[in-house]
Order: structure tokens, then sequence, then C-alpha cells
């Protein structure tokens, strides 16, 4: 029939964050990814937009809108950085003295 499963098998642990040097260079690969999407969008709107016709005005409009999603996606990543510096430095406490 039916077996009962043990709770203690079922509970997980929780992962240990990232170490410093593993970090950084997850960090210099997304970044390289994110600066190649960057430039592939914009290559690709900036191409479509100049076979269509449309006035220089455009391509300017264009970087400025696609930078600023750009900029936005450098404030996440170090945020998220900035977070994980508690982990890799803790504060020291005057409670050791």
């Amino acid at each position: 029939m039916s077996q009962v499963k043990d709770p203690r098998q079922n509970k997980t642990t929780a992962a240990a964050p990232l170490s410093l040097g593993k970090s950084i260079i997850l960090i210099i690969i997304l970044v390289f990814m994110v600066v190649g999407l960057f430039g592939g969008i914009l290559f690709l709107i900036v191409n479509g937009a100049q076979q269509m016709g449309w006035p220089p005005i455009v391509y300017i409009v264009i970087f400025v809108v696609i930078s600023g999603i750009f900029a936005w996606l450098v404030k996440r990543i170090t945020d998220i950085v900035s977070g994980m510096s508690h982990v890799w430095f803790p504060e020291e406490s005057d409670e050791e003295n």
C-alpha cells in the first residue's frame, strides 16, 4: 500500500552563498552578456530605423531609451552585489573586544 515518508528526508538545507571569487567571475560574465545584448539590440533597432527611412533624431531616441534600460540593469546588479557584501565582509562587532 502507500508508504509514509520520513519528514526529515524532505527538509532542504539552505544553500551557502557563493564565494567572493565565484561571484566576481559570475558578475563579469553577466556584464559581458548584458553589454552584448545592449549592443545587439541597439544595432538591430537602429538598422531597422535606417531601413524604414526614419530621421536621425529617432536614432538618438532609440539610443537614449535602450541606454536607460541598460543603466537600470546595471543598477540592479550593483544592488544585488551590495546586498551580498554583508555575507562576504561581515561587520565587526564591539562585543568581541
